[in-house]
């Protein structure tokens, strides 16, 4: 899955400083990075509460520090940071859509893939029923995409 697979599927927005809340980002690298199996641009899939402003700033700024909880900020700038060294550039997009309605057969075959790949979700979702399923989000879904596409997560995801 690369950026260009899903741009055209919802309505991606240039992050430029905007304050936007409750939206999926994804980073996109300037070129294609060798996966598992096939290659991608896409380098991390997320979702943020606050303001994808500030989201990008601790993704992008957080220092090494005594007792850090900001694990996932620190490696991700360390790794842009050396990306960029190496002329791979990065933007974001973003798009305030957080749900991914699915027709039934779609639902089946999205259940199937997040059965391979995080079980406790899909357990959770099977003991609720079918019905009582709320639509799975956007950025978990991506997520289930990519790795089943490429055998793993986004470079700088390190979990679902």
């Amino acid at each position: 899955m690369n950026f260009e697979d899903i741009s055209s599927a919802y309505e991606w927005e240039f992050l430029s400083g905007q304050d936007y809340n409750n939206v999926t980002y994804v980073v996109v690298a300037s070129k294609h990075i060798p996966r598992l199996w096939g290659e991608s641009n896409i380098l991390y899939v997320g979702f943020t509460k606050g303001a994808i402003r500030n989201r990008y700033k601790q993704q992008t700024t957080t220092r090494p520090r005594p007792r850090s909880s900001q694990n996932t900020n620190t490696r991700n700038t360390h790794v842009l940071k050396r990306l960029e060294g190496m002329g791979i550039t990065h933007c974001v997009y973003f798009v305030q859509e957080s749900l991914v309605t699915l027709e039934h057969g779609k639902r089946a075959e999205f259940d199937s893939l997040l059965e391979s790949w995080v079980i406790s979700v899909y357990n959770a979702d099977k003991d609720r029923g079918y019905e009582a399923n709320p639509p799975p989000s956007l950025e978990r879904y991506l997520l289930v995409k990519y790795a089943n596409e490429h055998l793993e997560l986004p470079p700088l995801n390190n979990r679902f």
